[in-house]
């Protein structure tokens, strides 16, 4: 069964974003301000337009696990 996508924007710059709900309360960072971010669970993410969102990319802590 695949994860589900969690759709939620930057707190930076409002940027629509998504990520594997396995990342839930997990640092990443903003492909478009490049300022951190946590993905938030799925019950408190926002609904953006998924045509414009982004994949979060992950920081290198994150890669080790």
């Amino acid at each position: 069964m695949a994860d589900r996508q969690i759709e939620f924007s930057c707190g930076h710059c409002g940027a629509p974003l998504k990520a594997d709900s396995r990342m839930a309360g997990r640092m990443g960072t903003c492909p478009e301000c490049n300022r951190p971010v946590t993905v938030p669970p799925a019950s408190e993410a926002e609904r953006p337009d998924p045509n414009k969102t982004k994949g979060v990319k992950q920081n290198r802590c994150d890669r080790s696990t």
